[in-house]
């Protein structure tokens, strides 16, 4: 992990040529594979847990934190070369933010083995799963109409589930009801893009003539690619219903995932946010 970070997230790192970075995300990538080569088979991450927790309590929590140390790399390797290779449409590239979606997938499937008992980092209990959530929830929100959408929702409810569970069992320790809520926001936020896509081919179907005689202009937006009209991005009432359209034309098989932590949603238009601030103010998170 250290040999990771240093060779990956070091000031010096981070000054390389892009392309030295990418050849060192992929170098690591190899090496973080071989080191997983060497465990044993049920140590390995993608193996399902087989122990017996009353008869080696240890060994599944061992096997346990290494599965967390080798999604965190993973999630954090994913990220970097997503953001080094903005530039890049190649299948490469959506095979990165598959990897990267199937990963924080496998951290919050495995949190239902997680206890939440003192002997517990705070770096698996929280930092990785918080982590995970934040990543499914950009899937969903960026893909609301790709055919994984459905199944990423049904893990931010088991997310939800998890830090819920921790809430009641460590008394508001972590203001955990906060993350529980990410599972509501991204269910109602597809359910709405998706029927303000029906209220318009419905309206287009009804008066056909009234597409046709007003061409659909607009500015393209470079941060999302799609077309949008100006005077339609002042509150949440006007979302931008041309990007809406080609975002759902772009391939049910094709991911986008922010390489700009930034990046805001359709290019202009931000959804109600809830402040999350607070998880980050806690005494959980010092060393």
């Amino acid at each position: 992990m250290s040999r990771t970070y240093e060779c990956l997230f070091s000031v010096s790192a981070v000054q390389m040529h892009t392309a030295a970075r990418i050849a060192a995300v992929d170098s690591m990538s190899r090496e973080l594979e071989a080191w997983i080569q060497t465990l044993p088979e049920p140590y390995q991450p993608g193996t399902p847990l087989r122990f017996s927790k009353g008869k080696s309590p240890s060994a599944q929590d061992m096997a346990l934190q290494i599965r967390f140390i080798y999604y965190a790399l993973v999630m954090s390797m994913c990220r970097l070369r997503i953001h080094l290779t903005s530039d890049q449409t190649n299948e490469t590239n959506q095979e990165t933010k598959r990897q990267l979606m199937e990963t924080a997938r496998a951290v919050i499937y495995h949190t239902r083995y997680i206890e939440h008992e003192a002997h517990v980092p705070a770096w698996q209990l929280g930092i990785v799963p918080v982590s995970a959530l934040f990543i499914i929830f950009d899937f969903v929100i960026h893909n609301p109409f790709h055919k994984e959408t459905a199944t990423n929702i049904s893990f931010l409810d088991i997310a939800a589930g998890y830090f819920s569970r921790w809430e009641i069992s460590n008394r508001d320790s972590l203001p955990a009801s906060t993350a529980a809520e990410f599972s509501h926001i991204a269910r109602q936020f597809v359910r709405d893009v998706q029927a303000r896509l029906q209220t318009t081919d419905s309206r287009r179907t009804s008066r056909p003539e009234a597409d046709n005689s007003v061409p659909m202009t607009g500015e393209k937006n470079y941060s999302s690619g799609f077309a949008v009209d100006p005077n339609q991005v002042t509150n949440e009432d006007s979302l931008i219903l041309p990007d809406i359209e080609g975002f759902s034309g772009a391939g049910p098989d094709q991911l986008f995932y922010p390489e700009d932590p930034l990046q805001t949603l359709f290019g202009t238009y931000m959804p109600p946010t809830t402040d999350i601030s607070n998880m980050f103010n806690s005494t959980l998170w010092n060393p």
